[in-house]
């Protein structure tokens, strides 16, 4: 059923944008991606989806505190807009009756999943563009020397 929905909006998930699992699965991966690249190694140190993602879902209200707590620590120590991003997220779901519900419903347990790999690919995806342009202007150089 959620299958087919996605491939009737061929990628293109604007209809559940407004949903909260939705943008928290959005958050979520945002958060991921500060973690990750503040702490250089994540080898042996438990990133928040291996910690997390299990509860994040099921009770957000439970979770996100704590994370966004950590995220301070996480945007100091590199920030290139991430916390821009968190603060987009945070933004948008303040409309929302309650921003972290105790509690996901199935479809919104979802929603959640779709949102965080939806943002996941999006977050990589520049990664990919910039490391791209940084070694096209890199060749570039070398050709003038």
């Amino acid at each position: 059923r959620y299958w087919d929905y996605i491939s009737e909006q061929k990628g293109d998930c604007g209809v559940n944008e407004g949903r909260i699992g939705y943008k928290l699965g959005e958050l979520f991966a945002i958060l991921e991606k500060a973690q990750r690249d503040a702490v250089k190694s994540t080898r042996g140190t438990r990133t928040i989806v291996e910690k997390y993602a299990q509860k994040a879902h099921l009770v957000p209200y439970l979770v996100f505190p704590k994370l966004l707590e950590n995220s301070i620590h996480h945007t100091n120590k590199v920030d290139y807009g991430i916390r821009q991003k968190i603060t987009e997220k945070l933004a948008e779901l303040e409309r929302f009756e309650s921003p972290f519900p105790k509690k996901l419903s199935q479809d919104e347990q979802c929603f959640f999943h779709m949102g965080y790999f939806k943002m996941n690919s999006i977050l990589y995806e520049e990664v990919k563009t910039k490391s791209a342009k940084k070694k096209k202007s890199k060749e570039g150089q070398d050709e003038q020397d």
